[in-house]
């Protein structure tokens, strides 16, 4: 479909021709660009307010990828004609208590009417030139390391036997990923992006192709949550199919792998955390950094030479 629609350049779009990049990022002036996004979500958990929480955590998170600030953002809200308005004002109330805890301006928004609850934000940052990180700088002998555990979708579409851990994981999913990126742009970490509801592998493989190079994946040292182990041999996200289908052949896995941890790789996360690319001689100091700050941070593979793929071993 991309293909088929004309190709806006300028000098000034620093993103430009980068169909995978998280976010725009364009040049303001004086060393400033400015970071734009937009996202909606359908409720994942009942409670209004917390789902409010959840959709702002994951909707500045393309900003922080990218290393900027969350500065401003307007709500988009879709919703049914016989919708409970107070539900809706909830929903909107859990997003505003957040952005007011993480210092961004919610400045109003647009409505539309839908069949179905859908709500989100289209939200502007700012990020210095050289704290831009991007999709396309990964390079071979880096470590990678991701900034929250695995395991939303699994969970959601396991709650009823294993509600208690998806209520743990709700706590992932409000928590935004301001910590991790401050870190990330103190170490000098030039490239990273955050794991979406197309799963951990092709977040991977988004930057494997943007950067040209093989990422190394140990099942064993991808973090899960509470639960997700048992879970992942019984219960599979809704778009688990479409998600493997994505990487095709561009997946490759060891032989020793269990199978489950396909499920795992593949899992499509709700606010998931920062894929940081990592210069070796750093990787002490930006582990260091993040336990510090009581910021979650754990290895779990390499970069290395190669055709653009993911490959999973024990």
């Amino acid at each position: 479909m991309l293909e088929s629609l004309p190709e806006f350049k300028s000098n000034k779009l620093l993103t430009a021709g980068m169909s995978k990049a998280d976010a725009a990022v364009y040049e303001i002036g004086d060393g400033l660009y400015g970071v734009f996004t937009v996202d909606v979500l359908s409720p994942i958990v009942d409670d209004p307010v917390t789902f409010g929480r959840i959709v702002f955590a994951n909707c500045i998170s393309d900003i922080l990828s990218m290393g900027g600030t969350p500065v401003l953002a307007l709500n988009v809200a879709l919703f049914p004609r016989d919708i409970e308005i107070e539900k809706l004002g909830e929903i909107i109330r859990g997003c505003a208590l957040s952005a007011i805890e993480n210092g961004v301006l919610i400045a109003g928004g647009h409505t539309a009417k839908n069949n179905d609850v859908k709500y989100g934000l289209s939200v502007f940052g700012t990020v210095a030139k050289d704290k831009i990180r991007l999709s396309d700088r990964a390079k071979p002998g880096q470590v990678i390391v991701l900034t929250k555990p695995i395991g939303t979708g699994i969970l959601f579409a396991g709650k009823a036997k294993y509600n208690q851990e998806f209520e743990k994981a709700v706590g992932w999913m409000v928590k935004t990923n301001t910590c991790a990126s401050k870190i990330f742009s103190e170490i000098g970490i030039n490239c990273s992006t955050d794991v979406t509801g197309y799963g951990l592998a092709v977040s991977l493989l988004e930057v494997a192709q943007s950067s040209g190079c093989e990422m190394h994946i140990e099942a064993s040292k991808i973090p899960i949550m509470e639960g997700v182990l048992e879970a992942s041999q019984f219960y599979t996200c809704p778009v688990l199919a479409q998600n493997m289908d994505m990487m095709g052949d561009d997946l490759v896995i060891g032989q020793d792998v269990e199978p489950h941890f396909l499920n795992i790789a593949n899992d499509a996360q709700t606010s998931g955390g920062l894929i940081g690319f990592v210069d070796e001689d750093k990787i002490s100091d930006c582990l260091g950094a993040l336990e510090g700050s009581r910021c979650f941070g754990q290895v779990i593979g390499h970069v290395a030479s190669g055709s653009p793929k993911v490959i999973l071993s024990k």
